[in-house]
């Protein structure tokens, strides 16, 4: 798996591209869903970024959530919304 350093924690591409979307954007959330039309996608604040008809691609999208929220950089805000913020430590990692 092609593996990235950022600030010193190993990321894997799509934990980084999340990561460097929300930097590069200045976003401190990020909603997940199932469903949208006919395909599968990841909404980053309002917006649908990793809309994609490929399960695959997405369910590499929803490892990456879980495993950034394992390692303690977003967070479930909880019930149904599948909305997760950036905590203070992820906040630091990418400068927001």
């Amino acid at each position: 798996m092609n593996r990235i350093k950022k600030n010193d924690i190993e990321l894997n591409k799509f934990e980084k591209d999340i990561l460097d979307y929300l930097s590069l954007n200045n976003e401190n959330f990020i909603t997940r869903d199932h469903h949208f039309q006919d395909g599968l996608f990841i909404e980053i604040d309002k917006k649908y970024v990793f809309k994609n008809k490929d399960a695959r691609q997405y369910l590499k999208y929803e490892e990456a959530i879980k495993s950034l929220a394992t390692r303690n950089i977003i967070y479930d805000l909880g019930g149904e919304s599948k909305i997760f913020e950036l905590t203070e430590f992820g906040r630091s990692l990418i400068g927001n």
